[in-house]
């Protein structure tokens, strides 16, 4: 039996949809390329930071990554958690999708949409 494998092509998208990005609002943020939403932060009397590609222990809802004082540090922790949904994949065929050992997205950089750095 023969496996192939392969790369899933780059469709050319603009960076700003590929990559993602912080949506930032006063009372809440997302982070979301032009096709997944992965995760918020939602402003009460902390910033509660949750991640959108899992759900909690009850299977009721995202799961909760804590709450923080900081908005950056709340920033880092869904990045931390979601950075690994968002490496390049490669498929093999008959074999499903597989995640390739390279870097986040977010390391040495964080894409904000307020152009921040």
């Amino acid at each position: 039996m023969q496996l192939m494998s392969f790369r899933l092509p780059d469709i050319g998208h603009a960076a700003s949809e590929t990559l993602p990005l912080w949506q930032d609002s006063p009372y809440i943020c997302a982070l979301a390329d032009a096709e997944r939403h992965f995760g918020h932060i939602v402003k009460k009397e902390k910033w509660h930071a949750y991640d959108a590609i899992h759900s909690n222990p009850a299977a009721t809802g995202f799961r909760e990554l804590g709450r923080f004082a900081d908005l950056e540090t709340a920033k880092q922790a869904v990045q931390s958690a979601v950075s690994w949904a968002y490496s390049p994949k490669v498929m093999a065929a008959g074999a499903g999708m597989s995640h390739r050992s390279e870097s986040s997205p977010f390391d040495g950089r964080q894409t904000m949409a307020n152009g921040a750095a």
